[in-house]
């Protein structure tokens, strides 16, 4: 889950933002909502993958992959898969498309951290593209 400003989801766009992600309120220390942040979550999530110094094991309680991306961060699959607007297993984060980046005006939004990220066919990490299949985690998972 992340935080965001009403102005940076107003100019990503109304229409992409209530498709993409689920809003919610920020509350100050009264219990009074905040008119100008929303909380909110993604409706699909990407996993940031990262390069052979990466880490990743299973949650001894829930049984989850953790993942620790280590420098090259990239995506893996076709660039036809990110389209639009998602999340990132990092949470208050998302990966928007050139087109929505397009709609933000950066000197309003001069510290909102943008940064490309590539999109490769196969990892560079040395995982499967599909991490449920790394053999060390498919012996141990239940």
């Amino acid at each position: 889950m992340g935080i965001a400003s009403v102005d940076l989801l107003d100019a990503i766009g109304r229409e992409i933002v209530f498709k993409s992600l689920r809003l919610g309120r920020v509350l100050d220390t009264s219990g009074k909502p905040l008119s100008d942040v929303r909380t909110f979550r993604a409706v699909n999530s990407v996993r940031i993958r990262g390069g052979p110094h990466s880490t990743i094991r299973r949650c001894e309680v829930c049984n989850c992959i953790l993942y620790a991306p280590v420098r090259s961060h990239h995506l893996v699959g076709d660039a036809g898969n990110f389209l639009g607007l998602s999340g990132t297993d990092r949470g208050g984060e998302f990966i928007a498309d050139e087109s929505i980046v397009e709609h933000i005006d950066r000197p309003r939004f001069k510290n909102l951290g943008i940064s490309k990220i590539r999109v490769l066919s196969q990892p560079l990490d040395g995982y499967p593209i599909d991490l449920e299949k790394t053999p060390s985690l498919a012996s141990i998972s239940a």
